[in-house]
């Protein structure tokens, strides 16, 4: 049986005070002094890239003793994917100086980011111009139009639009554009929620993050939105420019599940699950109670409909054979995720805004310790773990006589796991500033 991760971080405890006093460590001028980007990828292949304007490592301080790798995952197919063939680029970050902060090295990236990034900018001007949103206030006077807005003037080509461009190589020119239509909102909505219960919720309740805003301040938008997480297009006779383009996004995703699989619908659904899953009953006991929220939170389903979509794949995801590899995408996704954004989570709760949901914030809890640096080596320890028993898992899987189809939708969701690790270090959200390459 698979250790859990309380055993895991029972293990990590009896060590972890001799591998942080070391002086072999990695530092954070290294990494700028060594980076060239033209290493990325082929020299053919950098057409389809586009520029990184960011690099952010979470463990600038790394001791060298914590290292693992790097490894590609396995496969039991006897052919490559043609999705992976047909619509993407290999990516080699290490090769390129790139703080790279995973033992698994099978990188790839889209070859449609312009389509990627041309979904995204249309869906948030149209959020920013939406009537709905113009008036919804959700804090200190800001409105959840001016929070489209906001993105947008930060620029999304270091912002939102990259998570797609790694997460879903595999996804063609359609595809990839309903996949960053849906990682849109998502990515709006999570940050509009966290506002709202900076103003409305109490600490004690775990609300929904649209259906219990008080005063219906968000019900116009929610009763556009939500039923289209159901795949129902909106009733509206006269619908606005915003209704009108989820609508297309709507049927464009039920004629790509009938022309190939059917995770366009999960996608859906996995977007719904996370928007009903935003702050936990009460403190975290354990590292366990923690995933387990998580897993649901951060939108665990959705990533792997979303991998499931970009191959065109039949796959039932509740396959017994596959739940604990998916499992350990879900936790690998937390852990990165939390590593990448912990300081700007402190940043905005020590500046009176926000709320903190993060696995650091639990291991100083759960744990003896309390230095934030030392928790954060101890989650990115519980990562390396993670993918460790994702590889034992494939192995695993190759004496189950998996199709190519299974094998292909694996490969999928282990692309969108490292795509995540790509995304954290090369977008503007989590670094800033401060994370800016000197020359852009």
């Amino acid at each position: 049986m698979a250790p859990s991760n309380t055993s895991r971080l029972s293990a990590l405890r009896t060590y972890v005070s001799t591998i942080f006093n070391v002086s072999d460590t990695i530092s954070d001028s290294s990494h700028s002094q060594n980076i060239d980007l033209s290493k990325l990828a082929g020299c053919s292949d950098n057409a389809y890239l586009p520029s990184i304007g960011y690099v952010y490592d979470p463990l600038p301080a790394l001791p060298l003793h914590i290292q693992r790798g790097p490894f590609s995952l396995p496969s039991g197919a006897t052919a490559k994917s043609p999705f992976l063939l047909d619509n993407s680029v290999e990516l080699h970050p290490l090769a390129a100086g790139l703080p790279y902060r995973s033992s698994l090295y099978h990188v790839y990236a889209s070859k449609f980011y312009e389509q990627n990034l041309s979904e995204a900018v249309t869906l948030l001007k149209l959020l920013a111009s939406d009537t709905s949103a113009r008036d919804i206030e959700l804090n200190h006077g800001v409105t959840l139009s001016q929070l489209a807005k906001k993105a947008l003037q930060r620029g999304q080509e270091h912002h939102m639009a990259l998570a797609a461009h790694y997460m879903f190589p595999c996804a063609n020119r359609q595809r990839i554009k309903m996949i960053s239509a849906l990682m849109i909102i998502l990515f709006v909505f999570d940050g509009a929620s966290r506002v709202c219960f900076d103003r409305y919720v109490p600490l004690i309740r775990p609300l929904d993050k649209f259906e219990a805003i008080p005063n219906e301040e968000l019900k116009a938008f929610r009763d556009n939105l939500l039923p289209c997480l159901d795949g129902n297009l909106s009733p509206d006779p006269q619908p606005n420019s915003f209704q009108s383009h989820m609508n297309e996004i709507l049927q464009c995703i039920e004629l790509e599940d009938l022309a190939g699989g059917d995770g366009g619908k999960e996608m859906l659904h996995g977007l719904r699950d996370a928007f009903h899953h935003v702050r936990p009953a009460r403190v975290f006991q354990s590292v366990d109670e923690y995933l387990h929220f998580r897993r649901i939170n951060v939108g665990a389903a959705f990533m792997i409909a979303a991998a499931k979509f970009s191959v065109e794949s039949s796959v039932c995801v509740n396959d017994a054979r596959f739940q604990r590899y998916l499992s350990l995408i879900a936790d690998h996704g937390i852990l990165a995720n939390d590593l990448a954004s912990y300081d700007k989570e402190l940043q905005a709760l020590e500046n009176g805004g926000g709320i903190m949901i993060n696995i650091v914030d639990v291991l100083k809890n759960v744990t003896s310790l309390r230095a934030t640096d030392d928790a954060k080596r101890v989650a990115w320890s519980l990562q390396l773990q993670v993918e460790e028993d994702m590889m034992v898992q494939i192995k695993s899987l190759q004496s189950q006589g998996l199709s190519n189809e299974d094998w292909w939708f694996l490969e999928a969701v282990g692309l969108a796991a490292v795509g995540n690790v790509m995304f954290c270090m090369t977008t503007s959200r989590y670094g800033g500033e401060a994370a800016r390459i000197k020359s852009q």
